[in-house]
């Protein structure tokens, strides 16, 4: 910013607003450099004599981007101040979008712009940021947007940058090792603790899977109440797993764009036509026959995590 020019027109007497829009930029930046320089702007206090001009009123109100007429369906309404705010709800989704794209790409640019275990750089979209010790985890990358660059840059030293294939992968490995810790942990307590934690030799009910002790805190609801809950849950995630292998199967095995087919997780199913999608499709795996299942996968593609999002950019910034 120009000292010399920024002084000559609030000399003038132009309010932060004018100066605003003369330099393009928001009133926060220009109130930073007034601040910086130590320049103020020419308003009377009321106390001069200044009275400051009414607000618009709202029949009278248009976006600042595309110039429609705001009104009650297409603005946000701010009863705090009986106005409209400045954008339609259209151009404000999209400012939004157009920052949180212009900060993503800055932090990709920062850690190397490429997924830095297979090289992949196609899409924005498709690269993710994955803390190597999630116990160090301050920030998720996503909600870092309105904080300083010295915080952000701090939370990304902590992250490598992976394709969204690659993290999948990468935590897919690291449930797998969780998954081998907890059955090894239950299994050492139950033989430590038969007589304690199971039915055996107690003659009280017990889940038919594990034999545990049934308690009213640990029983399966419903008609699951001859199982605990933690076996309960266990056969859900289960029936998930075994419902997405068939189902990959049923559709090919893999990526029908590039042809992955290194991990199921990064394996999803894109619908052609979104108007045919069930209301029930996230219950599919668990709760839906294979017959249903197979009716649902006549209208869809079965695509990586990479391609999918490729695809779901390409229409978001074609409507």
């Amino acid at each position: 910013m120009n000292r010399d020019l920024l002084a000559s027109l609030v000399e003038q007497g132009m309010s932060m607003r004018e100066l605003a829009l003369y330099f393009n930029k928001g009133q926060t930046t220009i109130r930073y450099w007034l601040k910086k320089f130590n320049l103020k702007t020419k308003y009377k206090s009321f106390t001069q004599g200044y009275f400051y001009p009414k607000r618009v009123d709202k029949d009278d109100q248009y976006c600042c981007t595309c110039n429609v007429k705001l009104n009650p369906e297409n603005a946000y309404d701010k009863k705090s101040r009986n106005t409209y705010a400045s954008y339609c709800k259209s151009c404000c989704s999209e400012n939004t979008l157009n920052r949180r794209v212009t900060f993503k790409q800055k932090c990709v640019e920062y850690k190397g712009n490429q997924c830095q275990k297979c090289g992949y750089n196609k899409n924005l979209t498709a690269l993710d940021f994955h803390h190597l010790n999630p116990q160090e985890k301050e920030f998720t990358p996503s909600r870092m947007m309105y904080k300083t660059w010295d915080v952000i840059k701090n939370e990304l030293d902590k992250c490598v940058l992976l394709c969204s294939n690659c993290h999948r992968e990468e935590h897919n490995t690291i449930n797998k090792r969780k998954k081998l810790e907890k059955e090894f942990s239950f299994n050492l307590v139950n033989n430590l603790s038969d007589v304690i934690s199971t039915g055996k030799n107690t003659g009280k009910n017990s889940c038919k899977q594990c034999d545990r002790v049934l308690t009213e805190e640990n029983t399966g609801s419903g008609t699951h109440n001859k199982i605990c809950k933690s076996c309960d849950s266990k056969n859900v995630v289960d029936r998930g797993i075994k419902g997405k292998e068939r189902a990959v199967e049923y559709m090919g095995g893999c990526c029908s764009v590039c042809g992955y087919d290194q991990c199921i997780n990064s394996l999803e199913f894109h619908h052609v036509d979104p108007s045919k999608k069930s209301s029930t499709y996230s219950r599919r795996f668990c709760h839906w026959g294979f017959e249903r299942q197979k009716k649902e996968l006549e209208n869809c593609i079965i695509v990586c995590s990479n391609c999918h999002r490729e695809i779901h950019s390409r229409d978001e910034w074609s409507t």
